[in-house]
């Protein structure tokens, strides 16, 4: 009996592993090629990537696609095309699209045959900034609020604006200056209408300010909703809307006995 049940376990064994044989066999007749053949590859962001793409299997192909991960579980397909045959080549330029944002995108290509079987190959493109010199204007001036001139200012305009009479989502910057508060004198502070967050940076280097520095110097800072005890040759980042950064360098402050002529004079960088 024993020796019965040690051949039939024997046979059992032997049909399990032609199974998963099989199967391996089946899952792995897609071969799928696409160089440059590194597992993440570096660009800058106007740069384009020429993929190879070759592919073999023992059935027909049915289809082929290209797209790019939104997210862990979702790939957005660009470009699907039909093969029907065992194998192809192509060449897909690609490059990163102008409005994409992120430091990085992964993109997929899939290939499936008339057996609904997928293969499926990723590739991490690492996205080299271009490091450019900012552009700079120079002259800006921001009233007291109590003052009976244009207390806000719209940093991506360059203009100055009156508080009580302008949409509030174009108010970036405005002075806070209360007379119960802060009588004949000015608050120095600044806050926000809209979505705006200020870094106080004094040891950035605004003279050689690139975008590539400017953004480092934003993310090593402490972010607040309002900056405070503004002084001439202060430096301010502001990120406006979480997409655009704007370097301040406050040239003077001017606070004299009258809250008429109380303002701020500052150059911008962009």
């Amino acid at each position: 009996m024993n020796k019965k049940l040690f051949f039939l376990s024997l046979i059992g064994a032997v049909l399990v592993g032609l199974f998963y044989s099989c199967e391996e066999k089946e899952n792995s007749d897609i071969l799928l090629f696409v160089e440059p053949d590194k597992n993440y590859i570096e660009i800058e962001k106007n740069e384009r990537i020429d993929f190879t793409i070759n592919c073999e299997s023992n059935n027909k192909i049915r289809n082929f696609r290209i797209g790019t991960k939104s997210s862990d579980f979702a790939t957005d397909y660009f470009y699907d095309t039909t093969i029907n045959q065992k194998n192809f080549n192509l060449t897909y330029p690609y490059t990163v699209p102008e409005k994409y944002s992120q430091d990085e995108i992964t993109v997929v290509f899939a290939v499936e045959d008339v057996n609904n079987k997928e293969k499926k190959l990723a590739k991490r493109i690492i996205i080299r900034k271009i490091d450019t010199l900012l552009n700079e204007t120079t002259g800006h001036t921001l009233y007291s609020s109590l003052a009976e001139e244009a207390d806000g200012y719209n940093l991506l305009q360059n203009k100055a604006i009156y508080t009580d009479y302008v949409d509030s989502s174009n108010i970036h910057i405005y002075d806070v200056s209360v007379d119960s508060i802060h009588g004949n004198s000015l608050s120095r502070r600044w806050e926000t209408m809209t979505s705006v967050k200020f870094v106080k940076y004094n040891d950035f280097d605004y003279a050689n300010a690139t975008n590539v520095s400017l953004e480092e110097a934003y993310n090593s800072g402490v972010k607040k909703e309002f900056v405070s005890n503004i002084q001439t040759e202060d430096i301010i980042i502001a990120n406006i809307n979480d997409n655009t950064l704007v370097a301040i360098k406050i040239t003077g402050v001017y606070d004299p006995d009258s809250t008429q002529d109380d303002r701020y004079i500052f150059n911008l960088k962009k």
